[in-house]
């Protein structure tokens, strides 16, 4: 996932621990990703209506699923006109960077919040990236 989503192992993960109760409140769904070997059709057959929408973002092909992800989906009534959402999902428990994450970002990161930073290493016989002790 490295390679794929932090910029060629330069980027960061920050690890959240879940706050149901906000979850709740803030009307936030978690779906676990489902892995297959074909996408769904975006229409239905039967009476070309569109999927729901949560249904066909909820869905990978076969070849991810060791990514074992999770999406968050945000219900709301109507539509906003601000660009963003701020919400709150839980507690940022600890970032961990990337092999190639900058020294030099790291410490920018480290003055704008106090979580620990864990530093991750490849290991060149499995090619698995493992969190540095």
């Amino acid at each position: 996932m490295w390679s794929h989503y932090a910029n060629n192992h330069k980027g960061i993960c920050i690890e959240i621990k879940v706050n149901e109760e906000l979850i709740k409140k803030q009307n936030i769904f978690l779906k676990n990703i489902e892995y297959e070997e074909k996408l769904p059709e975006l229409l239905s057959k039967e009476d070309g209506q569109s999927k729901d929408p949560k249904i066909l973002l909820s869905k990978k092909l076969k070849k991810w699923e060791y990514e074992e992800e999770i999406r968050a989906f945000y219900n709301k009534s109507r539509i906003e006109k601000k660009r963003g959402i701020e919400l709150q999902i839980g507690k940022i428990t600890r970032i961990i960077c990337g092999v190639r994450f900058s020294e030099d970002d790291k410490e920018k990161l480290k003055k704008l919040i106090n979580v620990p930073f864990v530093e991750t290493v490849i290991d060149f016989e499995t090619n698995d990236i493992r969190i540095k002790m």
